[in-house]
């Protein structure tokens, strides 16, 4: 499992609003507080 933060650190072009946009699509991210 990655957190949303790890996520973006590793997708520098995405934001916040973004990361809420694919949680739903993979399963696989989590949200981090």
């Amino acid at each position: 499992m990655k957190t949303c933060r790890e996520w973006a650190e590793a997708h520098p072009n995405w934001i916040y609003e973004d990361w809420r946009s694919v949680l739903w699509t993979d399963k696989t991210w989590v949200e981090d507080g």
